[in-house]
């Protein structure tokens, strides 16, 4: 009895010490002061960072990321310690963590269990083969489409759906139609057409279409291995329709009786006095997107350029109780992932509404999250504490570098070594001293296994968040350079943890 006792008294000490080990185990890239570079952001800013593709050696790739991330966590600090920090910088730190919490939901929500059958993807590469050659009629409302449906389509005694003949005041336009569809309810009607049939109204950017399947034809012949060439793409376009199918039930099921009620006359005001002050249709119409941008800094949101009643009107009530005023919901679209067209007034009344209508949705899902606890989970706080110190550190820079600022007569000379001018010669070296210095100032811990062992693949592109088009994944940091006093302490830091 005694000697089993023995035995179990052993046995428990074992997995103590096993335990202890396991939680001192690094669990992070490096250590700079209290802030950490985990596996996860390290691979992300490496992933979706283009300035590291010019370089061929990949460990040298690594290193030079890794020093600008020690560069840009000593900032960090910095500016924490200074208790340097606008409200601007707060806002955008607030709502990339919303983003972060939004994102994490609905991966738990939608996204984790999603499977695709072999038979769904070979009808999507069926799909892919073809082209479809369509009749398409546009109009300014949802009453006109409506009306010119019927006028289109006849039923038969059957009941099946035939043509009628198309009015000549319908403006009409023959397109051929590819895979990949971009347009998910251009895709969703069209797969379920027939030869001659017409779709219901179809709504994009405030106007509505209608399409009339005129013909289906195969392109060439395939050749050997195109099914597996183009495997990842075709997986990919059904995940992407499959998560937006799942995620309309669940936001039917959970999400619509948390939106916000607009106050649609107070928000109308605004809309009228804020377009007022901007300019419209200045980008190229060649380039895509060129007239998508977020709202401008120069409009000031603050109620000094709105009314001030108007400003602090209550604009958005919801279930929650949680309220609203212009200025507040103003705010928001200004520091989220929301773009505006600014092509004309028109335009850019239309997107600001539909903007509008995606924040109270990501509000609905954002009070979802944070009800469940999504601000403490390990990958809300990594991201946000990313975007945290970026934005800290770019800030902190650029209030360190203002008193280099000069009158452009006396910025001029140009080093003819390094093609710098004056001023950037003088900013280059001051930061080279700062943050030589501040490498002497924190500690620093590197790992050095889990630097060896990570594996990163560069995309040689900038990728945007799963959910939100206009937010990069990650930020993206340049290599540091011209900065020899900064580079002989990194490459003492480095043979330290032995990073080679």
């Amino acid at each position: 009895m005694r000697r089993l006792k023995r035995i179990f008294i052993f046995v428990a000490v074992l997995l103590l010490v096993y335990s202890c080990s396991k939680s001192n185990e690094q669990n992070y890239l490096a250590m700079v002061g209290a802030k950490k570079i985990s596996a996860p952001e390290f691979s992300s800013r490496y992933n979706f960072n283009p300035y590291l593709s010019k370089m061929k050696d990949g460990q040298e790739a690594r290193k030079a990321l890794l020093a600008s991330l020690i560069a840009e966590k000593l900032l960090s600090l910095q500016a924490e310690a200074k208790g340097i920090e606008t409200q601007d910088i707060e806002n955008l730190i607030v709502s990339h963590q919303r983003e972060a919490m939004i994102e994490e939901l609905r991966r738990d929500s939608v996204e984790k269990e999603i499977q695709i059958s072999k038979e769904e993807l070979q009808e999507e590469y069926e799909r892919s083969l073809k082209v479809w050659t369509v009749s398409v009629y546009g109009f300014g409302s949802l009453p006109e489409a409506q009306r010119a449906r019927r006028e289109l389509v006849r039923k038969s005694p059957a009941g099946r759906q035939s043509p009628g003949q198309a009015p000549t005041k319908f403006k009409v336009l023959q397109k051929e139609l590819n895979w990949p569809l971009s347009n998910p309810q251009l895709e969703n009607a069209l797969y379920k057409l027939k030869l001659h049939e017409v779709s219901p109204p179809l709504a994009e950017k405030g106007k509505y279409y209608l399409i009339m399947l005129q013909s289906v034809k195969n392109r060439n012949l395939p050749k050997a291995g195109d099914f597996r060439q183009r495997r990842s793409a075709l997986e990919d376009h059904v995940l992407r329709r499959k998560i937006r199918e799942k995620y309309a039930a669940f936001f039917y099921r959970h999400i619509e009786a948390r939106m916000g009620k607009l106050n649609r006359k107070a928000v109308e005001r605004a809309l009228n006095l804020l377009a007022e002050q901007l300019s419209f249709g200045h980008a190229s119409p060649s380039a895509p997107f060129a007239n998508f941008k977020s709202l401008p800094d120069e409009v000031d949101l603050s109620g000094r350029n709105m009314q001030p009643e108007l400003a602090a009107a209550l604009s958005v009530t919801f279930p929650s109780g949680q309220k609203w005023t212009t200025k507040k919901l103003f705010s928001y679209l200004k520091n989220g992932p929301y773009a505006f067209d600014y092509s004309d007034k028109a335009s850019f009344i239309r997107s600001f509404r539909r903007n509008i209508n995606l924040l109270l949705e990501h509000q609905a899902v954002y009070e979802m999250a944070r009800e469940q606890g999504y601000a403490d989970k390990e990958a809300v706080s990594q991201d946000a504490a990313m975007w945290a110190d970026y934005y800290r550190a770019s800030s902190f820079r650029y209030n360190l570098l203002k008193q280099f600022d000069k009158p452009d007569s006396q910025a001029s000379g140009q080093n003819k070594k390094f093609g710098l001018t004056r001023v950037q010669e003088e900013r280059l070296d001051f930061m080279d001293g700062y943050l030589s210095n501040l490498l002497d100032k924190y500690e620093i811990e590197i790992n050095n296994r889990m630097f060896r062992e990570l594996k990163l693949h560069k995309l040689d592109m900038l990728m945007m968040k799963s959910h939100f088009a206009q937010r990069l994944a990650a930020p993206v940091t340049e290599p540091l350079g011209g900065m020899p006093r900064w580079q002989k302490k990194i490459n003492n830091l480095f043979e330290k943890f032995a990073i080679n």
